[in-house]
């Protein structure tokens, strides 16, 4: 009997320790871990001395001094978590975490997916040392990967289409109501065999770096790293495109191979990677918006419910907003960062940086929109131009 009655008081225990636990929050968002990416072949010119912190917007650093220790956003929806069955997603990113655009937009993008299904979808993030990031479409579309966080110039062999997000910087609401996301996922369809699951577009936009002071816009003459995003550009003002991978820029700038480039979050990538210390001059503002494009497996989105669909919709529009405010925020740090390190700052008038946005956009237009595509082309030109008409974030 005394065995029965001890026998019953574990099992209350068991019981009342089980009804606590089920009784904890349940809008809480279990937190993803924020496991670092591969360093970045493609990227950096020397992984080992690359800083590896970011400024942060509240930040009072000085000029010169050490970065603030690095905080990576974590925000996730409020919402309470779905019921969803579970799946393991392996997401192939075209950076690594040493690329602002990882922390500000893909971490977010990630944690929300996990956060939003409550544990149940899990996200195995893997970098470009397993796929060079231009090469990374095909392993999508074949299998070997289940979603893709890149740039739409990155895969410009099978379509250019969505290099569409660099030329107007339009809010994802503008976009969406222009058709960008509709056509594309057609586009997407039909030419690679790919889901089109959305964007994320920033005004954050394009810069000119160089070694010695240039007459820009006026290229000519000028050896300039490219990628296929910027040869429309260099090849209308006169600038030579050397093909080089962004590891050999570093180097060749230091040795006279190239004269200076432009790139994307121009700010983060000068000071993280170094090139204050073999290039002098940073020409601003921004000539240009930017976006990330953000792909999946076609068979593998299909086989997916419609709750877990959900979800990654749902974190795709979450993404859109943090990725654009995360990136914003730290603009100014950065080119005080550069000037500290004796960067000079040149600020083009606005009649020379309007020639290089109309160039980029009609070169750019052109090229990878208007004449890129016989059955889509015309009809991305309108959205482009829609979304340029009512261009313009609040602030």
């Amino acid at each position: 009997m005394k065995r029965k009655t001890l026998l019953l008081a574990v099992v209350a225990v068991i019981a009342a320790l089980f009804v606590a636990a089920c009784g904890s929050d349940p809008t809480a968002v279990p937190a993803a871990t924020n496991t670092p990416a591969a360093g970045d072949p493609t990227m950096a010119p020397d992984s080992t001395t690359a800083p590896t912190t970011t400024p942060q917007p509240t930040s009072t650093t000085a000029p010169g001094q050490a970065t603030p220790t690095r905080v990576v956003p974590t925000a996730t929806p409020t919402a309470a978590p779905v019921v969803v069955e579970e799946v393991k997603i392996d997401f192939l990113t075209a950076w690594s975490e040493l690329v602002d655009a990882i922390g500000d937009g893909y971490f977010p993008l990630r944690d929300a997916i996990e956060g939003l299904s409550g544990g149940a979808m899990t996200v195995n993030t893997i970098g470009p040392d397993a796929v060079h990031a231009f090469e990374q479409l095909a392993p999508v579309r074949d299998g070997v990967f289940d979603m893709l966080f890149t740039h739409g110039s990155y895969h410009a062999d099978f379509t250019t289409l969505a290099s569409a997000f660099d030329l107007a910087a339009a809010t994802p609401a503008v976009w969406e109501e222009c058709g960008a996301s509709d056509l594309l996922r057609q586009a997407y369809q039909d030419n690679v065999g790919v889901r089109f699951l959305g964007f994320l577009p920033t005004d954050l936009g394009y810069r000119f770096m160089t070694k010695e002071l240039q007459p820009i816009p006026d290229l000519t003459g000028l050896k300039l790293r490219g990628s296929a995003a910027f040869e429309p550009l260099y090849s209308a003002l006169g600038g030579i495109t050397v093909n080089l991978p962004i590891t050999e820029v570093y180097t060749a700038l230091q040795k006279d191979i190239i004269d200076g480039l432009a790139m994307g979050a121009p700010e983060a990538i000068a000071y993280k990677f170094k090139f204050y210390e073999v290039a002098s001059y940073l020409y601003g503002p921004p000539f240009s918006a930017s976006g990330i494009t953000l792909i999946a497996n076609n068979d593998w989105w299909h086989a997916l419910s419609d709750a877990q669909q959900d979800v990654i919709n749902r974190s795709v529009a979450h993404a859109q907003t943090e990725y654009r405010n995360n990136s914003q925020s730290k603009v100014g740090e950065y080119l005080s960062l550069l000037e500290g390190e004796g960067v000079t700052l040149v600020d083009l008038s606005g009649a020379e940086n309007a020639v290089l946005q109309d160039t980029y956009f009609n070169s750019t237009m052109d090229k990878f929109i208007t004449n890129a595509d016989p059955v889509y082309g015309r009809r991305m030109t309108d959205i482009t131009n829609c979304a340029k008409a009512r261009e313009g974030w609040p602030n």
